[in-house]
Formats: structure tokens, C-alpha cells, sequence
């Protein structure tokens, strides 16, 4: 009963990565088809793809404009990254030999991906914030901006689990050796 009870679990965590995974590639590409469809065409920038009016942005700074939509795919793209990473640890993933070279190549690249969203909003929020002393209307966008504090708190947790795991590995290879 126990063992259906986890396979049961198993299973629903998988289909949940598997949604985010959908979700985040279907954000990633709203957001790039926004962002080029409103190259060609300014008067859609009312109708941004998340409900962000980016039209006074667009009008006070082209570039500005360009960072903020970029930043905003990439943030996703990585995210659906991180996502597809998670789901071929579930393929690789085996309770009875857990610690594999494979499954710590994929863990860091999960941290990686992670830490580089971190840094990523991390440093677009202090440019933001430094344009919107200028005068320049970010507010709405700074706010919009996940945290990216709490990536890097991720990071920091990812980073353990990656040492366990390179530990896991040695000693793991040390008994192999031993029997």
C-alpha cells in the first residue's frame, strides 16, 4: 500500500512539472510573439500579452522598452528550462543507485538556470529603479518583476544539494568498490 501510495505522488508531482513546464513555454512564447508583433505594429502595446500597458515605456524609450519585453522572455524561457531539467531528473531518477553522475549534471544545471534568473531580475530592477529616478514610468514593471532575492535564496539551497549529492556520488562509487 505504501509503495502505490508514493507511485501515486510520483506520478502527480510529475504531471505538475509537467504543467508548469507547458504554462512557462506558453508564457515565453506569448511574450515574444507580444514583443515582435508589437515592433510592427505600436498600437498593440495596449494589449500586452500579461495586461502590462508597456505603451509608456514604448514611447518614452525604444531600448528601454526592448530590455524590459527581453528580459521578460528570457525570465520565462529559463524558467520553462528549469522545468524541462526537472522533468529528465524523473526520467533518470532511480531510488535504487539515486546519487549518478547524470542526475548531478542536471541538478547543476538547475542551479545555473536558477541563479542567472536571480541575477537577471536582480540587475533589471536596479536599472529600472535607477530610470525611474530619472523621471522615466517603471513602476508598474518593477512590480510586475518577480523577486529575484528569491532565486538566489534557491540557489543557495540548490548549491547544498549539489555537494550532497557530489558526496552521494563519491561514496556511493567508494562502496561499489568495496563489495
Amino acid at each position: 500500500m505504501k509503495t502505490k501510495n508514493n507511485l501515486l505522488w510520483k506520478n502527480l508531482i510529475h504531471i505538475i512539472c509537467w504543467l508548469i513546464f507547458i504554462g512557462c513555454c506558453i508564457q515565453a512564447g506569448g511574450l515574444l510573439y507580444s514583443y515582435i508583433f508589437s515592433l510592427f505594429e505600436p498600437t498593440y502595446l495596449n494589449e500586452h500579452y500579461l495586461r502590462l500597458d508597456l505603451s509608456k515605456i514604448y514611447n518614452e524609450n525604444k531600448t528601454m522598452y526592448s530590455l524590459v519585453a527581453i528580459v521578460l522572455i528570457v525570465t520565462s524561457a529559463t524558467k520553462a528550462l528549469i522545468f524541462y531539467y526537472v522533468l529528465k531528473l524523473y526520467k533518470f531518477f532511480e531510488l535504487e543507485k539515486p546519487f549518478t553522475k547524470t542526475i548531478l549534471n542536471i541538478l547543476i544545471k538547475i542551479t545555473y538556470c536558477t541563479a542567472f534568473i536571480g541575477i537577471l531580475l536582480i540587475v533589471i530592477k536596479h536599472v529600472l529603479k535607477n530610470f525611474s529616478e530619472k523621471g522615466y514610468e517603471f513602476n508598474l514593471i518593477v512590480e510586475f518583476l518577480e523577486d529575484g532575492s528569491t532565486y538566489i535564496g534557491i540557489y543557495i539551497v540548490l548549491t547544498v544539494i549539489t555537494w550532497i549529492f557530489k558526496k552521494g556520488i563519491k561514496l556511493q562509487t567508494d562502496n561499489d568498490l568495496t563489495l
